[in-house]
């Protein structure tokens, strides 16, 4: 237990601070708009019922069963 206490807290500390290095840019968001439009990703990822976009709401049946 003792050994126990120090690796979780060490392993807690590593992912936080790996979580916190992520910047965003300004041309990093502009180029995922421009992606997201390009792939019309706005067509599968809207509501059908409330119209709200990226809210999702559109089955797909794949060979995999409903996603």
């Amino acid at each position: 237990m003792k050994a126990f206490v120090p690796a979780l807290v060490l392993s807690a500390v590593s992912f936080s601070v790996w979580a916190q290095d992520a910047t965003v840019s300004s041309e990093l968001i502009k180029r995922g708009e421009y992606l997201a439009r390009a792939g019309d990703c706005v067509a599968c990822h809207t509501d059908g019922k409330s119209g709200k976009t990226f809210a999702g709401g559109l089955a797909m049946e794949t060979p995999i069963g409903t996603i």
